[in-house]
C-alpha cells in the first residue's frame, strides 16, 4: 500500500481514529467518517498507484480495527462504522454494493481475528451496517446480510472453527429476525403505497 500523508492507509486511519475519538461517545459515527474520508482520498489517487479497491478496503479496515483495539472501543461498533464508511465512499468506484459488503466483511473480520478479537463481534458490526445500508438503498435486507456474512465467514474459517461458528450464529440471528419481521403490507390497516 502506498503512503497516505507519509503513512500507510492503515496507519493513517488508525492514527486519525485514536486522536479523534478520545472523548467521542459515538464510535460508529467517528469510524464511518474517518474511513469514508480516507477511502475517498485514496480512491482519487488509486490510479496513480495502480491500487485496486479491494486492497484499499483491506487497508482502511485494518486501520479502523487497529485503532478501535488501541483505544478499547467495541469492535462491533468499529466494524459497523468502517463498513458504512467503505460502502459510502466507494459507491462511484464500485457500483456493486454487495461485493463491497462482502469484501468489507472479509477484511474487517480478518483484521479483528488477527488481533485476537471476537469474530462474532466484528461480524455483528458488519451485518448491522449491511442492514442499515439496505434500508438506505432500498434493497432486500437478507441479500445484504448474506453478502456481508459471506465475507465474514470466509475470514472466520481461516481463523478456525470457533470464529466461524460465532459468525454463523450472528448471521442466523439476523436472518431469523428479518424473516420474522412483518412486511409493510402485513401490518394491520396498511396498504402498499
Amino acid at each position: 500500500m502506498r503512503p497516505y500523508a507519509g503513512l500507510t492507509a492503515a496507519e493513517s486511519v488508525r492514527d486519525a481514529l485514536v486522536s479523534s475519538t478520545s472523548g467521542a461517545r459515538d464510535i460508529t459515527h467517528a469510524v464511518s467518517d474517518i474511513v469514508a474520508d480516507a477511502l475517498s482520498v485514496l480512491l482519487r489517487r488509486a490510479d496513480e498507484w495502480s491500487e485496486d479497491l479491494d486492497s484499499l478496503i483491506s487497508s482502511v479496515a485494518q486501520g479502523a480495527i487497529e485503532g478501535a483495539f488501541e483505544i478499547g472501543a467495541p469492535i462491533a461498533q468499529a466494524a459497523h462504522g468502517a463498513t458504512l464508511g467503505i460502502v459510502r465512499a466507494s459507491t462511484r468506484a464500485r457500483p456493486d454494493m454487495l461485493r463491497t459488503l462482502w469484501k468489507s466483511g472479509e477484511a474487517l473480520v480478518r483484521h479483528a481475528t488477527d488481533l485476537g478479537c471476537d469474530a462474532g463481534a466484528a461480524a455483528r458490526g458488519v451485518i448491522e451496517a449491511a442492514l442499515e445500508i439496505s434500508r438506505e438503498r432500498a434493497i432486500d435486507p437478507a441479500v445484504a446480510v448474506v453478502a456481508a456474512s459471506k465475507g465474514a465467514l470466509d475470514s472466520a474459517h481461516e481463523a478456525g472453527s470457533t470464529a466461524a461458528d460465532r459468525v454463523r450464529r450472528v448471521m442466523a440471528v439476523r436472518l431469523d429476525a428479518i424473516r420474522a419481521a412483518p412486511r409493510y403490507s402485513e401490518i394491520d390497516g396498511a396498504t402498499d403505497p
